[in-house]
C-alpha cells in the first residue's frame, strides 16, 4: 500500500495598472509595488507619483469608487487591473511689482497642466512703462508677454519688467 499527497502550487495573477477612465498608467511607481498577487497571501500596494498631480489611491474600476490598499489573500482567482486616481495640483502666482510706486495685484491660482491667461498688470511706476513678466526680478529668468499664457509646477513669483519712458 502507499500513500499519495497532493501537492498544491498557489496561483499567482498579474496585476495590471492603468489610470482613472482605463487609460495607460502615467505615473511611477513606488519602489517595491508589486506587479503579482499570490492566491493565499495578502499583497500590500505601494503609490504612485507624477509630476504636477496627487495620488488619490489604487481602485477597482476605471470610475474609481471602490479604493484598495491590499490584495486579500483569498479575494482574486483571476488577473487584476487596478486604477490610478490623479488630481491635478494648484499653484499659486504671486506678482510683485519690482520698483513699482503703485497698484498692487492679488494671487492668481493655475491648475497643472492649464495654460491660462496672466492676469493684467496693475502695478504703476512714474517714468516707467510695464514690459512683461519674468520668474527672476533682474529679468534674466523666461518672460512672460502682456496677457500671455502661463503654466506652472510649483508655486512662483512672477515680477514686472520695466521699460524707461
Amino acid at each position: 500500500n502507499k500513500t499519495l499527497y497532493a501537492k498544491w502550487t498557489p496561483s499567482v495573477y498579474t496585476i495590471t495598472y492603468k489610470d482613472q477612465g482605463n487609460a495607460t498608467f502615467s505615473g511611477t511607481h513606488e519602489s517595491g509595488n508589486p506587479t503579482q498577487h499570490t492566491y493565499g497571501t495578502e499583497t500590500t500596494l505601494k503609490g504612485a507619483t507624477k509630476t504636477g498631480y496627487t495620488f488619490g489611491g489604487w481602485y477597482k474600476e476605471a470610475i474609481c469608487t471602490n479604493k484598495v490598499t491590499s490584495l486579500g489573500a483569498t479575494e482574486y482567482t483571476a488577473n487584476i487591473t487596478l486604477y490610478a486616481q490623479w488630481t491635478a495640483n494648484t499653484y499659486t502666482v504671486k506678482f510683485d511689482g519690482n520698483g513699482s510706486d503703485g497698484g498692487s495685484m492679488t494671487d492668481q491660482s493655475f491648475t497643472y497642466g492649464q495654460s491660462q491667461a496672466l492676469s493684467a498688470n496693475a502695478f504703476t511706476r512714474a517714468d516707467y512703462a510695464f514690459k512683461n513678466w519674468n520668474t527672476k526680478s533682474d529679468g534674466t529668468g523666461t518672460s512672460y508677454a502682456k496677457g500671455g499664457t502661463y503654466n506652472t509646477s510649483a508655486d512662483t513669483t512672477l515680477y514686472a519688467q520695466w521699460d524707461t519712458n
